[in-house]
Formats: C-alpha cells, sequence, structure tokens
C-alpha cells in the first residue's frame, strides 16, 4: 500500500503478488491488488478477477459491499 501511496505501482503490484504466492488466501492482499490492477494499471479484467477473490474469501468484509458495486456499475 505504502508503495502505491508514492506512485510506485510496479512494486506494489510486485509486493501483492509476492504476498499472495506466499499466501494465496489473504483477502486484502487480493483486494489491494485489484485497487492496483484497475485505478494504476486501468487494467479492468484482472481487477475483477483479484476482486472476486477477495470475495469469495471475504464475503462479509465491510469493503464488500464496495467492491460488489465496482464489479456491478463495470463493463468488464
Amino acid at each position: 500500500v505504502a508503495y502505491r501511496e508514492i506512485r510506485q505501482s510496479e512494486k506494489a503490484l510486485a509486493c501483492f503478488k509476492t504476498a499472495l504466492s506466499c499466501d494465496s488466501a489473504h483477502p486484502i492482499a487480493w483486494y489491494n491488488l485489484g485497487v492496483v490492477y484497475q485505478y494504476d494499471f486501468h487494467q479492468p479484467a484482472e481487477a475483477k478477477k483479484a476482486w472476486q477473490s477477495f470475495l469469495k474469501m471475504a464475503p462479509d468484509s465491510p469493503l464488500a459491499p464496495q467492491i460488489r458495486q465496482q464489479l456491478n456499475s463495470r463493463t468488464y
């Protein structure tokens, strides 16, 4: 998240992928991966995959309604 905040999206993406390679069941890493893909790299299909993984693992997360809205409001 810190890398993204200082506009180092490539490093942020690499960190989230590394985290997921260590623990693929980490919902916040999936959430943040989707954010980077959607807003930094403008890759909505990749964001959708990441956010769908997030929702499978954390359907009751406080972030889940926001992500569902994102997924329902965009064409992927």
